[in-house]
């Protein structure tokens, strides 16, 4: 499997060395890593838990004759049948999640994804100097303000975001740090790609 190119708000399945013949991408919010994908695979299952975030999608994707739209409620992935894509995506999906839903929604993952199939995910995380005091910058306004909303990112470190994929069954056969860009506003993601075995 070649690893997933990083970046902060796009990803093709080509990235992974071949073409699927069928995708599921878990955020609407990841909009243009889908009109990159719906031409290179087969079949494309957008999936959110959002109506708004579902039609802003139809809107973009207007014309693609291979993508179908499916609202799911939270933790599962309920109608898809298991083992039936070769990769599933999920960009800025877990970010704000605490490791039992996210350990849960990688089991869930994997359970929809064909033996050899990869789920490609982004996290943020503290491992990078930088990427740490962004986070300590974050969470000293949260204490001042006597609030840590639902809103505000989880970080994580590689070896636990590894060890999450282990956990739920999926093997980690590449990880990419994205580039940070001093002053930028939006922060560099760690992508993960994991098999699931046979």
């Amino acid at each position: 499997m070649r690893p997933a190119t990083v970046s902060t708000s796009s990803w093709t399945p080509s990235d992974l060395g071949s073409s699927p013949a069928r995708a599921c991408s878990t955020s609407a919010a990841a909009e243009d890593g889908w009109r990159a994908s719906s031409p290179q695979v087969g079949e494309l299952v957008c999936a959110d838990i959002s109506e708004v975030m579902l039609a802003e999608a139809r809107r973009a994707l207007t014309g693609s004759t291979n993508v179908s739209f499916v609202r799911t409620r939270g933790l599962e992935l309920e109608n898809m049948e298991g083992e039936f894509f070769d990769v599933l995506y999920a960009h800025d999906v877990f970010v704000t999640f605490d490791p039992n839903p996210l350990l849960a929604l990688l089991d869930e993952g994997r359970r929809v994804l064909r033996p050899g199939g990869a789920f490609v995910a982004s996290f943020y995380t503290i491992d990078r100097p930088a990427w740490a005091e962004a986070q300590l910058s974050l969470v000293r306004r949260g204490r001042r303000w006597g609030e840590f909303g639902a809103s505000y990112p989880r970080p994580y470190t590689a070896g636990q975001i590894d060890a999450l994929f282990d956990a739920a069954g999926l093997t980690v056969a590449d990880r990419r740090y994205g580039p940070y860009e001093e002053g930028s506003s939006s922060r560099a993601h760690y992508v993960v790609a994991g098999e699931r075995s046979a």
